[in-house]
Parts: structure tokens; sequence; C-alpha cells
């Protein structure tokens, strides 16, 4: 019993071998029927035309006529007139006679591959295929007595090339810097226009990181930015400053937005950079510019305002603020009627508008009065206009002459009137008696 007992692992090893043993016995798989091929044919979802020799279609299969947008014999009727595809090469240039894909492989006997042909079948829309034929040739025939043709429809994959061509020649081309960074943060697009601005070619940018060029304290920032930019939002006019290849400080103005695939899923982020380095420094020393301004207007001892197109204050200096009695922030933004008394505004609203609606500068000495003390001002309005002659801004001047015209008046009673009396003296009344004098004259005249 023990001499005849096998061991499981031989019993294993001699099944497997007479497994491999009755395969290779077996005899070659059948070959594929005609039905076979027939059934191929069919399903395949390239187009497949079989012409004979003589330009006999022997064959064609459904995606081949919906390709083509013709039957059989349509497609027969066209392949012996090459003139009725109206067919242009790659470079939009018409096919020379008889280099037509399927007649240059009957010709020359020759496989074509991947042959871009661009049809017009019927006078239709352009559209383009890429050809393959192959020759079939029969014992003792040197000529291809058939040619089997596939081709597919690549229209939409052109029209995408083209504009992904033109999209790449507009970023080439654009001033700014446009770069683009799949999802693990390493850059995979550096414009030419991002050479220029950090100094770096696209082979030393290309694969770093995105943060590479970003200060070390605003790296977290931007990090932050490219993670709102990864769940789908778009940052515009991000700025923060950048250091160039030869250690020049930039100011860079940064715009982010997702990259979505065909199904709206974000592979990416895209960025588009611009040197705002001169508009910064042209801002600060505007800034600087308004500052002195300031200083200086506010030094004047008259009130000066500016008011924007609809007449609302942008600007007032320390003497209108008092003049006005309200803080700045209360002021800025608001009109004359909002802020004055109606009595005062029935003065100064005419001229300001008949300044703004005449472009002309308007200047009268008015007397008001404003809580409770007359003031004698002089006004000017004058209308800043645009390129176009558009009322811009108007400034307003108001020059507060009170204490002049007090000492006039002081002076004019001090020249006729006793200072210490307060009576009239001696030039008074010779004055008196001249006016006197001149009218009696004058009444004489006329009785007479």
């Amino acid at each position: 019993m023990a001499a005849n007992k096998k061991s499981p692992r031989k019993t294993q090893t001699s099944k497997r071998a007479a497994a491999v043993q009755g395969t290779r016995r077996q005899p070659n798989p059948p070959k594929l029927t005609a039905q076979r091929y027939h059934e191929l044919l069919y399903a395949l979802s390239e187009g497949v035309v079989m012409v004979s020799r003589d330009g006999a279609v022997i064959a064609t299969n459904p995606s081949a006529e919906t390709i083509l947008g013709m039957t059989a014999l349509e497609i027969e009727q066209a392949l012996r007139d090459d003139h009725s595809w109206q067919a242009i090469q790659d470079d939009g240039k018409p096919f020379v006679a008889g280099n037509f894909p399927v007649r240059r492989a009957l010709r020359t006997g020759k496989p074509q591959k991947n042959v871009l042909v661009g049809i017009r079948p019927g006078g239709s829309a352009l559209r383009w295929l890429s050809v393959n034929t192959q020759p079939v040739l029969a014992p003792g025939d040197p000529k291809p007595v058939a040619v089997v043709a596939s081709f597919e429809d690549v229209t939409r994959q052109r029209r995408v090339e083209a504009e992904n061509a033109r999209l790449a020649s507009a970023v080439q081309a654009s001033p700014d810097a446009i770069t683009s960074a799949g999802l693990d943060q390493r850059f995979v697009s550096w414009s030419a226009g991002a050479e220029r601005l950090f100094g770096y070619s696209a082979k030393e940018a290309l694969a770093q990181k995105t943060d590479w060029l970003i200060p070390l304290a605003k790296r977290e920032e931007i990090r932050a930015l490219r993670k709102r930019v990864l769940d789908g939002e778009t940052i515009v006019g991000w700025q923060t400053k950048r250091t160039r290849k030869d250690g020049q400080h930039i100011f860079v103005e940064s715009s982010y937005a997702p990259i979505r695939d065909a199904r709206g899923n974000i592979t990416g982020t895209v960025g588009v950079h611009r040197d705002v380095s001169p508009i910064r420094l042209m801002l600060d020393q505007i800034k600087s510019n308004e500052e002195l301004l300031r200083l200086s207007l506010n030094g004047v001892p008259d009130v000066f305002l500016i008011y924007d197109s609809t007449l609302r204050l942008q600007f007032v200096n320390q003497r209108g603020i008092e003049f006005f009695a309200r803080p700045a922030a209360d002021i800025i933004g608001r009109r004359d009627e909002e802020l004055l008394p109606p009595e005062v505004t029935r003065e100064l609203l005419p001229m300001l508008r008949l300044a703004h609606e005449t472009r002309s500068t308007q200047t009268a000495e008015l007397l008001i009065s404003l809580r409770g003390r007359q003031m004698s001002i002089t006004v000017t309005y004058v209308p800043m206009c645009g390129d176009g002659g558009e009322v811009k801004q108007v400034l307003g001047l108001l020059h507060d002459f009170t204490k002049r015209r007090q000492t006039e008046e002081r002076l004019a009673f001090m020249a006729q009137y006793d200072s210490l009396t307060g009576l009239p003296n001696r030039y008074l009344l010779l004055d008196r008696l001249d006016a006197a004098m001149q009218r009696a004259r004058a009444m004489k005249r006329c009785s007479a």
C-alpha cells in the first residue's frame, strides 16, 4: 500500500506536465471565416474601404459611409474622380492628380501612413481625415490588385490643435508672463514673457515649485491662494514682490485661475503676471506729491475745495474743515447743500453750478452769515475740463476778507469822526458841505 502511494507534489507536477503536453497537441485555432471578417469590419469605428485596381469598391463598412456622409455607390463614383473630393493636404494645398492616398498606394505598391487629407464631399464643410492605405498583392502579380484604406475623422482634434496653436502663439506673443502648474505645484509651462520678466529660461523654470520666486514671508500666502484656486476660485490682482535672476526686486501683479479638463476636473492652475514696479513707483510718487500738496494747502489761509463732476466734495483743506465745522470724513462725498445752511447755499450754489454748466470761471464778493458771524468773502470757482471738454472737477477758493473790510471801515470812520468823542470832525463837515454845494448847483441848472 505504502509503495503504491504517490506524493501530492509529484501528482500536481504530473498534472501540469500533462496539461502542457495536451495544449501542445491541440490543433491550431480555426481560421477566421469570411463571416467573422465581415463582422469585425462592421464593428470598427474607423472607416474602411477596399478598392480594386480598376477603382471599383469591393467593400465598405458603415463607419466609412457615416464619416464620409456617402453611400458605397457614391464613394465609388467619387474615387474615380479625385477632384470631386476637393481634397487638400495638411498645408492647405490641393493634392496633385494621382497623388491621392488610394491612388498612390495602387500606383506605387507602398502603404501610406497617417496621411492628413481635408475633403469637402459634395461641397460640404471641410473635414479632416487621417488616412492609412495598405496595398493587396496577389501571387505572381507585381502590382497591387486592390488597396485597403482605413481612416478616421480628426476634424475636432484638428480644430483643437489649431486652437491650441493659436493660444500658444498668443501666450508667446503676450508681454505678460504666463505660467501654468500641475497639481504637484510645479511649473509645466513658462512663456517668453515669463523669461523676460523673471530672467529665467523655461529650461531653468520648469519643474520648479510655484513658490520658487516668492519671498519666504509671502510663501504661506501664495499657498493659501493656490488652495483657493484649486477649489475653483479665480484670484485677480494679487501683488507681491519677486526677485529676478539678476537679484533685482520687482513688484508683480498676478492673477490665477484653475485649469479644467474636458470633464470639468481641475488639473492645474494658470497664472498671468505683470510687472507693476513702474506703476507702484508712480503711485508712491503721487502719494508723496499728494501729501506735499495736502500739507501745502493746509497751510493756506483760504478755504480750498475740489468738487467732482457731480459737485460732490473730493478734497477739503484744513481751513475748509474749519469753514464747514465738521470732520473731513463727514465732508468728503457730500454736496454744499448738505453741509451749509440755506442762506449760505443761496449765495454759493448758483455760482458753482454756473461754473460747471458754462465751463467758465466764476468770481464774486459776497456777504454771508455763518453760525451767527457776518463774513465778507471772495468766492472763485474754476472748472477743470477733460480732453473732450467735459468738466471733470471744479476747484473752489473762498477768501475771507472780513478783517480787511472791518479795518477799511474803521479807517474811514477815523478819518471822518473824532476818535475820542465820536463826533463828526472838520473833514466830514467839509465833505458834507461840498456834497451839498454840488447838489445845489445841480438843482440850479435843472431850474434854469
